[in-house]
């Protein structure tokens, strides 16, 4: 916090002083200005009788006028001598004299002239404090060139690149002069052995002599080649031997980096960090507000949510380029505004996307707080939006889960019945899955659930695959039922006397079996008459505290049923095929009666 106030107090200070500072540079360096002669005590100054850029004088410091003073005499003092220079030149010009000098003098004539015109804006602006070119009614315009304010912009950065690379360039330079040298004096080489060749074959003593001095001419270019080649390699050989290591190479650039530039990085992180924490801070402190600490956060608290993350990462980026700034790095200063500039131009793609988030954001999009979502084949519960949201599943261990918001994007949210389940059993349903096997639920997560089955092996499912499989939750309770059939001998009281007779059986045997304790009803129901046998249907309603061991009761009750048919005398029939014959034909034999 310190530190981004003093940052932005450096940066207020030294805005006026950059503006200040070129103006004094030009007036302690104009070389009219330390050229001109002071005028006489006694020599009143035209320009010093009165300012008209200042109303009232006494509101100057004395030392600030007479300064004021002296530059305007100074001024006065060499536009007099220019004026005097420019009537002797235009006297020249018009003397015998100038004859044939006649475009220097004018040339000279026009360089007077102009620095008289500078002298006097100079005067004028010294003297009202306006530049009198401000005042044009149309100014030049300055035409705007993309490319030369391109190079303006980045000429810091080319310069340390420049810097940087400028060791390993000058070794290239060299190997490849001396490559090319070598091949020149290659090339001279098969020139001066073709001459020698030429000059033993000739008889002619006119060829021979200029053959001779072309030899000479060549040998000269050999020599002077050869010395150039021997100070490339002495170049190159001292190149070599200067340069330093990798490890004292690494070791200088991030010494040098980390006194100026890393400095200068690393100061800028920890104004940014600063401003991030400082927001932080303030964040954790309005979000005592009853408006941030309720579950449901009302539209303008999302919204001043919104704006204050978006002006969290703006300001952020803001402090670390305007400490950059302050410190003067014009090389990370155009690096990061480049960086910036490449993730704006990124970014323009996902607009659409950003858009579609804050509309979820703020609780206005497709899936809203507090409704029914489904994730993955289970349903949440929409806990909170924000950057990160919550979903939530209470009926399932670790039933939690921590979304970025464009997950959310696909999605579609619906109220929440209050009667509707988060899952179809909780830990320690005995469920009975489509191969009819019992088991009880003994853990179930956001991941898997686990089921332990009679004897106690174990069934691990994926949850989204048990959620999605037809199961029957028996501890609330259940029913066992079975198909069983008499004989049609039993027809008359098939309906009366034998049911009432099974019925009651069935329910004195089960209250003397070790799941009586379960025991809702009995029921015994006339249910069919089928093609061999009478059919019931035997149903025994229990309550679930023992549907563990819903196999062995079905078995159960079968046998229960055989038992009473057995202590009755009742026929249990099987399926029999009657065939109905009609009379004999004489020569066949009569068919079989069935058995």
């Amino acid at each position: 916090m310190l530190l981004i106030g003093l940052a932005l107090v450096g940066l207020l200070a030294a805005g006026p002083a950059s503006s200040v500072e070129p103006a004094v540079a030009r007036t302690a360096t104009d070389p009219v200005a330390v050229a001109a002669p002071s005028t006489a005590p006694g020599e009143a100054s035209p320009g010093a009788t009165g300012s008209p850029a200042v109303d009232d004088l006494s509101m100057i410091p004395r030392a600030a006028r007479r300064r004021g003073e002296a530059s305007l005499v100074a001024v006065l003092a060499a536009r007099r001598q220019v004026e005097v220079d420019l009537r002797e030149l235009q006297g020249e010009l018009r003397s015998e004299a100038a004859g044939g000098r006649e475009t220097e003098i004018q040339a000279r004539i026009q360089a007077r002239a102009d620095e008289l015109n500078s002298l006097s804006r100079s005067f004028s602006e010294l003297a009202t404090g306006v530049d009198p070119q401000s005042l044009d009614a149309e100014p030049d315009p300055v035409r705007f060139e993309l490319s030369r304010e391109l190079r303006v912009l980045l000429a810091p950065l080319l310069n340390e690149l420049k810097r940087a690379t400028s060791r390993p360039r000058e070794i290239d330079r060299l190997r490849t002069e001396i490559t090319d040298l070598s091949d020149q004096l290659a090339t001279i080489e098969r020139a001066v052995a073709q001459l020698d060749t030429v000059a033993k074959a000739t008889k002619d003593a006119e060829l021979a002599k200029a053959l001779a001095s072309e030899r000479k001419d060549w040998l000269r270019r050999r020599a002077a080649l050869a010395t150039t080649l021997e100070v490339a390699h002495q170049k190159l050989d001292q190149r070599a031997a200067d340069s330093p290591s990798i490890g004292q190479a690494i070791h200088d650039v991030f010494q040098v980096f980390f006194k100026s530039r890393g400095r200068n990085l690393l100061l800028a992180f920890v104004a940014m960090a600063s401003f991030l924490f400082l927001l932080r801070r303030l964040r954790s402190l309005l979000a005592r507000q009853p408006r941030f600490t309720a579950r449901v956060q009302t539209f303008g608290g999302r919204i001043f949510s919104l704006v204050y993350s978006v002006f969290t990462v703006v300001g952020a980026v803001l402090v670390f380029v305007l400490a950059l700034y302050f410190f003067g790095d014009w090389v990370l200063l155009i690096l990061a505004l480049l960086l910036i500039l490449g993730l704006v131009w990124a970014s323009k793609q996902a607009l659409p996307r950003f858009w579609s988030q804050a509309v979820l954001f703020l609780d206005m999009g497709a899936v809203r707080e507090g409704q029914r979502v489904m994730l993955h084949g289970l349903p949440w519960r929409v806990e909170s939006i924000a950057f990160y949201c919550a979903l939530v599943n209470p009926a399932l261990v670790g039933g939690r889960l921590r979304l970025p918001i464009e997950d959310l994007g696909s999605m579609r949210s619906r109220p929440d019945e209050p009667e509707e389940p988060w899952f179809p059993t909780q830990t320690g349903d005995v469920v009975l899955r489509d191969d009819q096997r019992p088991a009880v639920v003994e853990f179930q997560s956001i991941e898997v659930v686990r089921l332990r089955c009679p004897g106690g092996n174990r069934i691990v499912i994926p949850t989204a695959q048990f959620a999605g499989e037809s199961i029957e939750v028996l501890s609330g309770g259940y029913r066992v039922d079975v198909q069983f059939g008499l004989d049609y001998e039993s027809q008359a009281e098939i309906t009366t006397t034998t049911r009432e007779m099974m019925e009651t059986e069935i329910e004195r045997r089960w209250r003397e079996s070790p799941w009586a304790g379960s025991l809702l009803s009995v029921a015994v129901e006339f249910s069919s008459a089928g093609p061999s046998s009478l059919d019931y249907f035997v149903r025994v309603d229990l309550d679930g505290s023992q549907a563990l061991d819903y196999a062995a009761q079905r078995r159960h009750l079968a046998s229960l049923c055989v038992d009473v048919c057995n202590e009755n005398g009742w026929v249990i029939p099987f399926p029999q095929l009657t065939i109905h014959a009609g009379p004999a034909r004489p020569g066949t034999h009569p068919a079989a009666e069935p058995a």
